[in-house]
């Protein structure tokens, strides 16, 4: 194998590893509802964990400093952006709709509104790619939340799409604003770990979070602090960042795209669920339209342009 094709391997090693984990979190998201865990019992979960990760990192190197580009003013509009409030929308709605849409409505929320923001606050232009994509991907939402079979609370279904709609949002702001201030996703991380932390004791002392969680068996909470603290906190944005080092940006675009499909095959044995004909069709709709809006397709829009002006 040559340097060439060892820089890909690597790269997609990483870029499938930060797809996986990501696919995790929805999933663990979905399935600890079953256990009767709810929002607040996630948030806890998910910063103390990172915040005994990072605290021996901010022990040696720190935290504060001018240097890392950061400073706290912005670490507390990032956590805002990134911190429990997020985690309380991305979980919140699986109380209300299946696990495909709450994979499918985050990212493609997310993608359409960091675009949106993209243009507004960072004066970039819009191209059509990201006009088709965002029309496809309203496309596989509307599939998703039209189907009856997907949700015995059909009726409550809009309370979870507005919920996952909210934490998409939520991160396009906080995606926008990395690329903004120029923050990096390790220095971010790390505000937001610490700054986030600060609802521990509002967690332990107003929620019954530690009684539901001390129910869990002891591999089953091993499982959710590696996947929702490590991984999602983490790990997937480390692995997507040596993915984009590895492959350049627009080919390692493609790996969150099709998290919704990978979301969709990953649950069935972690949550009983068998997904219906439409959720898969919404999932793979989703995740052309990400990859879409994201600019996996641009050489058929270059060819394109290139007869027309050879014509």
């Amino acid at each position: 194998m040559g340097e060439g094709g060892k820089q890909i391997f690597i790269g997609v090693f990483y870029g499938i590893a930060s797809a996986t984990m990501w696919a995790l979190y929805f999933t663990y998201s979905k399935a600890g509802y079953a256990k009767g865990l709810t929002p607040a019992d996630y948030i806890l979960i998910r910063f103390t964990t990172t915040l005994i990760v990072f605290l021996p990192i901010v022990w040696l190197k720190g935290i504060g400093k001018k240097a890392d580009g950061v400073g706290f003013k912005k670490g507390a509009i990032l956590t805002l952006c990134c911190g429990p409030l997020l985690v309380l929308f991305a979980t919140a709605g699986y109380a209300y709709a299946p696990l495909a849409v709450g994979a499918v409505s985050q990212p493609a929320t997310a993608a359409v509104i960091g675009l949106i923001l993209a243009v507004l606050i960072l004066s970039e232009k819009p191209l059509i790619n990201h006009y088709i994509g965002s029309l496809i991907i309203f496309i596989s939402i509307y599939m998703l939340t039209m189907n009856k079979g997907s949700s015995h609370l059909h009726d409550q279904l809009w309370f979870g799409v507005l919920s996952f709609m909210s934490a998409g949002f939520l991160w396009a702001i906080y995606t926008v604003l990395l690329k903004k201030w120029s923050v990096s996703g390790m220095d971010s991380v790390k505000y937001v770990a610490l700054l986030g932390a600060l609802y521990i004791p509002f967690g332990l002392l107003f929620t019954d979070s530690l009684s539901r969680i001390a129910k869990l068996e002891f591999y089953y909470l091993l499982i959710l602090i590696i996947v929702l603290g490590l991984m999602w906190g983490l790990f997937a944005l480390l692995a997507y960042s040596k993915a984009i080092e590895y492959l350049g940006v627009a080919k390692a675009a493609i790996f969150p795209a099709v998290v919704p499909a990978i979301t969709i095959f990953i649950g069935i044995p972690i949550t009983g669920h068998l997904p219906t004909t439409m959720e898969i069709l919404g999932s793979i709709i989703a995740s052309l339209g990400l990859i879409c809006i994201m600019g996996g397709f641009n050489w058929i829009f270059t060819k394109t342009s290139a007869k027309k002006t050879k014509n």
